[in-house]
């Protein structure tokens, strides 16, 4: 924060009014409310997502298909002699045995999961310091401002007494 000169007397003559910021809660609500951090939280759940999938192509399938085929005979469209009729059962089995691609898909995604877990906390523990870091600096400004006016203060009481002196005669 800069103060502005003329900004603080146009407030209502220049009294700062001292604002206590718990940090937690501070830290707590930019962490809810910053668009970046909760960006990279949504790149972590989207990694953990593929995760899934990669993890879902590992495993064994079961495929179970049924087929029925009736005929009718020429000219009667709609007289089906069931008897006549063919029927299939099939079944495949997919077993995991070779799957060195979905292999390295599923590690990548487990690498890029974890990346995305480790920027995730980073991404905190940036705004986390940074807000810290932004509240003390306002509090040293803050106590910098009550410094100067109180020096200001004391500078025209210097010179209410140096002029009362000379007033008096006791000073050239």
């Amino acid at each position: 924060l800069v103060f502005a000169p003329g900004a603080l007397m146009a407030l209502g003559g220049g009294e700062l009014e001292r604002v206590e910021l718990d940090s937690q809660r501070a830290v707590a609500f930019a962490l809810e409310h910053r668009l970046d951090h909760l960006n990279t939280l949504d790149q972590r759940d989207d990694s953990a997502r593929k995760v899934v999938v990669a993890e879902d192509a590992l495993r064994t399938g079961l495929s179970l298909t049924a087929r029925g085929r009736a005929t009718s005979d020429d000219g009667q469209p709609f007289d089906y002699d069931f008897g006549k009729s063919t029927w299939s059962l099939s079944a495949a089995l997919d077993l995991p045995i070779d799957r060195l691609p979905q292999r390295n898909t599923y590690r990548e995604a487990l690498l890029a999961h974890d990346s995305a877990v480790r920027a995730a906390e980073q991404s905190a523990d940036q705004i986390d310091n940074d807000l810290r870091e932004e509240l003390r600096s306002v509090g040293s400004r803050v106590s910098s401002y009550e410094i100067q006016k109180n020096a200001v203060e004391l500078a025209q009481k210097r010179i209410e007494s140096a002029s009362l002196k000379l007033d008096a005669g006791r000073a050239d």
